[in-house]
């Protein structure tokens, strides 16, 4: 397996209210190999959602640098940024950010649009994608009229549209029950086995932890161990 997500010494500080400084992350350093799905663990205030955004470049390290793909990431400026998540990588997240005033098809449609993807290409993608995550009798519904569930396979459904090499998931079945979140955790391996995907998620859910090729613990903005799950492998 090759590797195409790196982080190299990453550390990131904020300033709060009183003017003191707070270490979000200090000297991170992990690497992602191709078709794995990695986890990074950790309670509230572990720094992994901090992490997170770093590693798909919607946040900047004070120090350190992100490798994606064999490129220095970090050193990107902010329109390279735009171009590399619309094409490159993708996003799920707890709160799932569907449009609501749009069809479970529209969404997808829509960042098939954003990325770029040829007219007469976006309506058969947009209705593949939907019936490899289930939906295919519930595409012409909109967010207020599915469950949580299938919201949220709607927006997995949008993140793998466009095709791309990796996806960054935050926390993507804290809002689900257990049997809907494994479920969940069973398309991403899907998707992982079928597309040659990369997935990268946050959470604090031992069962899911369970299903993930390697899972990075953070404690107060640092690796305090990894663990590789041969059972994930199987």
């Amino acid at each position: 397996m090759s590797v195409i997500l790196k982080a190299d010494n990453v550390s990131r500080r904020f300033k709060i209210g009183d003017g003191s400084v707070v270490n979000a992350l200090e000297g991170i350093n992990l690497e992602v190999e191709s078709g794995r799905l990695v986890c990074l663990r950790g309670r509230s205030g572990s720094g992994k959602t901090t992490l997170i955004n770093i590693l798909g470049a919607l946040d900047r390290p004070d120090e350190g640098n992100v490798f994606f793909d064999g490129v220095n990431i970090t050193e990107m400026n902010p329109s390279q940024w735009d171009r590399l998540r619309r094409h490159e990588m993708a996003f799920v997240f707890q709160s799932v950010a569907l449009i609501s005033t749009m069809t479970a098809y529209e969404n997808v449609e829509f960042a098939l649009r954003l990325a770029g993807t040829p007219m007469s290409e976006r309506s058969a993608r947009a209705k593949e994608c939907l019936t490899q995550v289930g939906l295919e009798k519930r595409m012409h519904h909109r967010p207020g009229e599915l469950s949580g569930g299938e919201q949220q396979r709607v927006a997995i459904a949008r993140a793998v549209c466009h095709k791309p090499k990796i996806i960054f998931a935050d926390e993507p079945t804290a809002a689900l029950d257990t049997s809907t979140g494994l479920a969940v955790l069973k398309l991403f391996r899907d998707f992982i086995r079928n597309n040659e995907l990369t997935i990268v998620m946050t959470t604090h859910d031992e069962t899911m932890m369970e299903l993930a090729d390697v899972v990075y613990s953070l404690e107060d903005g640092k690796i305090s161990s990894k663990v590789c799950n041969d059972i994930a492998q199987a």
